[in-house]
């Protein structure tokens, strides 16, 4: 496991891009994170991955 800060994280982290549509490495701005390969702005999640990660936020039971 790669601890906060070192190298890899870096290099090894991608985001959705939709105009390549895969996981790409991208630059980080103020304004936004962009794809390296065609410049779009990219997002964390494919719009499917997105929809299964909403449905697991509302099928966790309530915190105590």
């Amino acid at each position: 496991m790669l601890s906060v800060g070192t190298r890899g994280d870096f290099y090894e982290d991608s985001r959705y891009c939709t105009g390549c549509d895969g996981y790409v490495p991208y630059l980080l701005s103020p304004s936004g994170a962009f794809c390296v390969h065609c410049d779009q702005q990219v997002l964390l999640f494919s719009a499917d991955e997105h929809e299964v990660f909403l449905r697991g936020l509302v099928d966790r039971p309530a915190p105590r």
